[in-house]
């Protein structure tokens, strides 16, 4: 004080100055923690909980690549038991043994040539002759058919002769782009025969292939894929179905209708629905003009699980056995089933999976409609059970920090015993029940409550320590 007196009255500025708000704060903060450690408690638990919503979530699934790198490693897990057949899916595909020519001539059909990939579509009407009174269920193509060829009135006859014996069509369209009509790019001749959804999709090598299952757009109804759509006409043939997408469940709700006899403009809904289950929801940030998608359109993706090599020739057939065989062998085959018509030869839409197999895209969709009729999706929490998990793991992590203020040693121990299980838990979730969550964020709410915690108590027993010294002082 006198040297800043002296400077003063010199003239000179002063070196006293006014505490800094960060000074103030730190100080009130010990008052609190010396006088209310229960208080100063509470409030370690809320800082570490604040600290993973705000910090550690979008850390792991926004700012990094921390999840798909998670996803990545997961993707090469088995899941636990032996993988199921196809039981309501058959893939009928034209591979590299078909002879389309020896096949085109035994059905009498001509200007039918391999190479000539529009040419085919009289091929695939001839199929669908065959295929109508086999009894399926509803016949997917993924297949396109976007530009117009002369072949399509063959085609078109095709789908007429699935439709007159009960039976859905449902055929693929390359992105989600609709004309000022509402209407995809397919040809015009066959528009009226079918359904349509899209196949986009992430087929990327280096986790789990996801499907763009459907899109909600503002003041729109949903859009379907075709895989959802498919489910759909299995479920209800014959029926429209109403989207119900339910963000906070992460599920698609499904309501069926038909045109009413009276007046076919109104609906006659029908009993019975449904329930499809997402891995997740997410929304666009920016316009996508390849698939034509739109900023703030929110997708629903759908994790697939490609099943080995033997299943899915067990769940195939080949254009050729569908010619050759006989209208009762087609129907042990195919009666009751969804079918999936695709082009499985080599050089068309083959995709790389996370085991290094290189998978045709086809058995993407099929493995996805198997999935769905199954009600077995892989799934990631909600916003209520992320909450829920992270609740958890700072009131476990609060416990392990009342230790640490103790036993640096035994909290310490403590803690990577709660982190490792929460890792361990984490594959297993996934391996037995299907059940995607990423542990980095339950671990990190797992430390931060427990240094917090530690922290607030450590200098609260301070605080009484030295209370309890003054008090003894003569």
């Amino acid at each position: 004080m006198a040297d800043d007196v002296r400077r003063y009255l010199a003239g000179e500025p002063i070196q006293a100055r006014r505490d800094s708000l960060t000074y103030l704060a730190w100080a009130r903060a010990r008052r609190v923690l010396r006088r209310q450690p229960l208080t100063a408690t509470v409030g370690g638990l809320v800082l570490a909980a604040l600290a993973t919503q705000y910090v550690a979530v979008p850390l792991v699934y926004r700012w990094t690549p921390l999840n798909d790198y998670y996803e990545a490693a997961l993707a090469t897990i088995p899941p636990a038991g032996p993988a199921p057949d196809f039981e309501d899916v058959r893939v009928i595909g034209l591979t590299d043994r078909t002879d389309v020519a020896e096949l085109a001539q035994a059905a009498g059909l001509a200007d039918v040539d391999a190479a000539n990939r529009p040419s085919l579509r009289r091929l695939h009407g001839a199929l669908m002759a065959r295929l109508a009174t086999s009894g399926l269920r509803a016949l997917a193509w993924d297949i396109c058919f976007a530009a117009p060829s002369e072949f399509d009135d063959d085609l078109a006859r095709g789908f007429q002769a699935v439709r007159a014996h009960g039976a859905d069509v449902i055929v693929s369209v390359a992105d989600w782009k609709l004309s000022e009509a509402g209407l995809p790019a397919l040809a015009p001749a066959i528009l009226p025969h079918v359904k349509w959804g899209a196949t986009t999709a992430d087929f990327s090598g280096e986790r789990p292939w996801s499907l763009d299952l459907v899109v909600e757009r503002r003041d729109c109804e949903p859009m379907p894929s075709l895989a959802l759509l498919a489910v759909a006409s299995y479920r209800q043939p014959g029926a429209d179905a109403l989207l119900l997408v339910d963000s906070s469940r992460q599920t698609i709700g499904l309501r069926f209708w038909k045109p009413a006899p009276a007046a076919p403009r109104a609906k006659q809904w029908l009993e019975g629905g449904g329930v499809v289950h997402l891995t997740g929801l997410w929304a666009l940030p920016a316009d996508d003009e390849q698939y034509g998608l739109r900023a703030g359109d929110v997708i629903g993706h759908y994790f697939v699980t490609i099943p080995p090599d033997a299943v899915l020739r067990r769940g195939t057939l080949e254009y050729q056995d569908v010619f050759a065989a006989s209208e009762a062998q087609l129907r042990r085959w195919l009666a009751g089933r969804m079918v999936v018509v695709a082009d499985l030869r080599p050089d068309t839409d083959r995709y790389p999976y996370t085991d290094r197999r290189v998978v045709a895209e086809a058995y993407g969709q099929a493995a996805a409609i198997e999935a769905l009729l199954r009600s077995a999706a892989i799934r990631t929490p909600t916003t209520t059970h992320t909450r829920t998990i992270v609740g958890l793991a700072v009131l476990a992590g609060g416990g392990a920090g009342l230790l640490l203020h103790r036993s640096r040693a035994k909290g310490m121990t403590l803690l990577i015993i709660l982190v490792a299980a929460v890792g361990v838990a984490s594959v297993e979730a996934y391996r037995t029940h299907q059940y995607l969550v990423n542990p980095l964020v339950p671990a990190f709410a797992l430390v931060a409550s427990g240094v917090c915690v530690a922290f607030a108590r450590r200098h609260a027993q301070a605080g009484q320590v030295g209370t309890e010294t003054r008090e003894a002082s003569p």
